[in-house]
């Protein structure tokens, strides 16, 4: 992939990682990234920080990485009246993977 094609897709992910976050912050959630502890074995995940949820992620992940995540979360949750870009809802109900209806992967 040249120059041009991996500034495209750090482009798009940090345009589906806004949107992303914006949802959860509608959702009533706090996205944090934070360098996790090894010891934690852990990507990130979601927690219930008293009667908060917050969305924590290694922050040393890639974009693309930290979008399938959150997505992944959100996924598991009523999202019905959460407005949002279509494309995001359909990517969201995939987990953040899979393939489209118009073809795309992945990242929408």
């Amino acid at each position: 992939m040249g120059k041009r094609g991996r500034f495209h897709r750090r482009h798009e992910e940090a345009l589906v990682w806004s949107d992303l976050c914006d949802v959860a912050g509608r959702m009533g959630w706090d996205v944090r990234e934070e360098p996790l502890a090894d010891e934690a074995r852990s990507s990130g995940g979601l927690v219930r920080v008293g009667e908060r949820w917050v969305f924590l992620v290694e922050k040393s992940l890639s974009l693309g990485t930290k979008c399938r995540l959150l997505a992944h979360c959100l996924r598991r949750f009523d999202l019905d009246t959460i407005s949002m870009p279509p494309y995001l809802r359909e990517w969201i109900q995939r987990g953040g993977e899979g393939e489209g209806e118009d073809g795309s992967k992945s990242l929408p």
